[in-house]
Formats: structure tokens, sequence, C-alpha cells
């Protein structure tokens, strides 16, 4: 008899080991499946992959069966940590929300087809104090490092709850079961989501929401969110697949905090059931059943997932990592000619006038020094592709300061605002005591481009031409 052991790329799918007198079934572990790991089993005396290994009797295969497995679990950790990341998340994935609004107080409105929702504080469930539909929880965070719970039912407090560090809710007695429910910030934002939920208290002082949802949900939202207005079908589906890929080499990205990934363009953008009120029936059941259709599907090179970073808009040219963040940034990507960027955009060229000490200042702030008002502020470094600002020198006073290009274009946005520096392709243009900041594009400018890929679809390319145009030589692979 013969046996196979070999690793393939992408992961094959269960397979069966066939003793006399029965067959064993047997699964590859979520570590094998990320190192691309297949066991083979063949009983015709043939080997049937391109690397087999005749063995026998019984148990000299059991014997390989066990020390394969721990060649390949200890491979995995060393080699492919990322990818170990991703398929920890499963078919699961928890996102932390709002994180952008830093909430102390939130309002939480629960509805679930007349089920009542059971809060579950520090692992205690309130049987006797259920919320029902349209009943609300007020969670507010206290300077003691803990949160303060009261809950509302037909107007009436139901119970009221202090020095609470860990809030969730059932809604039957199945735990984390999926509801209906919305989250307030007052005076701010009304999110709704669909999910199991759980409150945290962050060490800043702020209330964290994380949302547990079905990872295909989840992509059907965030391409919905990041490609808002697009209705063409092939860049839906590719921007589906950029997504699902970039959940797969990055994996859980806040893993310290106990969650994935946050709603933010730090991760992918998420705005929860609410992006479906915005999108409309029709197009939200379009862009759901194309997700369906890519199923799966993850973006490789070499044997690993691409790292599939995107932006709105490029230059002319996409950027990889390096060139954006600088250092020696580990990435799969290169630069891609993009004739097709300026299509249907406003940000060839876009240009914003700020008052000169305010950029000063946020330079000095960046730098920890204080700086003049004489102080000059240039673009000392570019990309030879693309014309990304890679440096920013600051002179002040026979000193010499150096800002790399993308934490200048953040630092002054953060202070002034998000809609300044779009692009991290930019010039610094003085005019009396003003700054004239001058660009191409919308975003970091690496990896896919919305916008040209949104052409490339116009023009009758296919989501796989979209995908290997900015990814050369990379292939689609199915992974589940």
């Amino acid at each position: 008899m013969t046996c196979c052991f070999y690793a393939a790329h992408p992961p094959a799918k269960p397979v069966t080991l066939t003793f006399h007198p029965a067959p064993l079934t047997l699964s590859t572990t979520k570590r094998e499946a990320a190192a691309g790991v297949a066991l083979s089993y063949s009983d015709n005396n043939k080997c049937n992959c391109s690397q087999g290994v005749p063995v026998s009797p019984p148990h000299t295969l059991y014997l390989l069966f066990v020390i394969s497995i721990m060649f390949f679990s200890f491979l995995t950790s060393a080699l492919f940590t990322k990818t170990a990341r991703a398929e920890k998340i499963g078919s699961r994935v928890r996102i932390g929300v709002l994180t952008l609004y830093k909430p102390q107080h939130i309002i939480i409105t629960f509805k679930r087809y007349g089920k009542p929702v059971i809060p579950v504080i520090n692992g205690e469930p309130l049987r006797d104090s259920p919320v029902g539909p349209d009943g609300t929880i007020e969670v507010a965070a206290d300077s003691a490092g803990y949160l303060r719970v009261l809950g509302r039912d037909s107007g009436n407090d139901i119970f009221s709850k202090s020095q609470v560090h860990n809030l969730r809710f059932a809604p039957s007695s199945i735990t984390n079961a999926p509801f209906d429910f919305e989250i307030t910030i007052p005076g701010k934002v009304i999110r709704k989501y669909y999910g199991s939920l759980e409150i945290k208290f962050r060490k800043n002082g702020t209330i964290l929401p994380v949302i547990t949802k079905n990872l295909e949900d989840y992509i059907a939202m965030v391409v919905a969110s990041e490609i808002k207005g697009f209705k063409e079908k092939e860049v839906i589906k590719a921007q589906a697949i950029v997504s699902r890929s970039y959940i797969t080499a990055h994996g859980a990205r806040h893993r310290k905090e106990d969650f994935d990934f946050c709603d933010t363009t730090h991760c992918q953008l998420f705005r929860g059931h609410s992006v479906w009120e915005e999108t409309g029936r029709a197009q939200t059941a379009k862009i759901k059943s194309l997700i369906r259709e890519t199923k799966g599907k993850v973006i490789y090179r070499n044997g690993k997932p691409v790292v599939t970073y995107y932006t709105a808009a490029c230059s002319g040219y996409t950027a990889t990592p390096d060139i954006i963040w600088g250092g020696s940034v580990d990435h799969n990507l290169v630069q891609v000619r993009d004739p097709f960027h300026k299509s249907g955009t406003k940000y060839f060229p876009w240009i914003r006038k700020i008052k000169r000490r305010n950029v000063i200042n946020a330079a000095g702030w960046k730098l920890g020094v204080t700086l003049s008002r004489d102080a000059r502020i240039y673009v000392s470094s570019r990309s030879e592709l693309g014309d990304y600002t890679q440096e920013v020198t600051v002179e002040d006073k026979g000193k010499v300061y150096t800002i790399q290009g993308d934490k200048f274009r953040r630092a002054v946005s953060r202070s002034f605002g998000w809609n300044l520096i779009l692009s991290n392709s930019y010039d610094i243009i003085r005019e009396d005591d003003y700054i004239i900041f001058k660009g191409r594009g919308f975003g970091h400018g690496i990896g896919f481009c919305q916008y040209g890929a949104r052409e490339m679809a116009k023009l009758g390319k296919s989501y796989t031409e979209i995908i290997q145009y900015y990814f050369p030589s990379s292939q689609i692979v199915d992974r589940y």
C-alpha cells in the first residue's frame, strides 16, 4: 500500500485514509490549512501526487502521520504566522466598532422580533431582568476603570449595575446568538448592527462595542462601505476578493485588544447594517449576490496570500508599503502604472490652502519641538514613479529636521481635518502667510486602485483581469 504526504497551495479538502476493514476520514487542522498541508492515501499502489513517499506497514504510516503533523505545525508557526492568524478567525470575525468616536457613553436599543434580550454582566446572566424589544441599555465609563450599566424597558428602570468590566447579551438560550440592535452615541451618531454584541472598557477610559459577525456578511458590508456608489459588477467582485485577501494576509490586526479588526480605514471601513439603508434595496441585493459568487476566493502569489492594500485613487502609479511608510516593510506588492486612475474622480489635481502657522505647529508637534514662525517646510524626497512624497524637511534656526512623508500628512490631518492633504502625492508651496498643498489622487496610493478598477470594469475587463493587473503574477485561489 502507498501513502502520500505533500504540501500544496491552496489547502486541499479533507481526505480519506482507507485501511482494512473500514475507512477513516481526517480533516486538515487550522494550522495545517494555514501552511497548505494536505494528507492523501491511495490503495492502488500508485502515487497521485508529485512527491509521494511509499511506506509500509500500517504502524509506519501512523508514525509518519504524527511526525508530519508535528513538523508542519512548527513550520506554520515559523513561516506562516499571518495566515495562521487569519485561519483562527474562521467563519466569524470580531469587529471593534465606533472606535473613531472614543465614546464614554452609549445607548443600545434592541430589535429582535419580540424576543427579550438577557444582559450578561461579568459573566452572570440577569435572567430576572430581560430587556424587551425597543428596550434600552445605557452604558457609561467611569473614572475608576469600570462600566456603569442601566437597563430600561417600557420606560421603566429594570436594573442598575456598577463596577462592570464585561457586558454581553444573550437573546435566547443560545450564547452569542445574533440579533438586531442600534448603538447611539448621544449627539454624534446612530449605527445599526446585526450580530452578537459585547461591551468592553478600554484602558484609555472609553467604551468599546465588539460585534461578532459571519465573515462573508462582514465582507459584503465592507464592500458596500468602501466603494459606495460603484455599480459595475466586476469591480464589486474584485473589491470583495481584495477585502477577503486583506483579512487572510493580515489576520487579526487588533488581537492584542481582543478583537480582530476595527471599523475604520486603519483596517477596512465598516458601517454595520446602516450601510444597507444608504445603499438601497436593489443595490444591496446586487452586492450580496456578487459577494456570494466570490465566496472563499483569495489572492496568492508565490504560495502566500498577497497583502492587498487598496486606495481610492492612485497618482498614476500605484505605490508599495516601503515607498509610503518607509523601512523594510514585509509585502509582496509591486508598483503598477495605472492609466485608468483619473476616471470619474475629482482628485486630479486637488488643491488645499491653510495658514502657514498651523502647518508649522503640526510639524513641531510631530517632531516634539517648538518651531518659530519663520520655519521653512518643503518636500525633500519623492518616489521615482508616482511622485509620492517620501520625506518632508523642516529648517528652523539653523537646525534641520526630517519627517517621513505619510507621517507629516497624518500629523497635519489629525490637527486640521482629513480632507486637507488628500493623498501621499503632494507638494508644499508657500504663499505669504499660507501654505498651498497641491496633489494627485486620494488615499495612501498602495495596491488596488478603486477608481482605476472601476474604469477597467467599464471597459469590459473581468474581475480576474482587474486583480491580475494590480497584483501581477498572482493567482485567485479558492480557500473554502
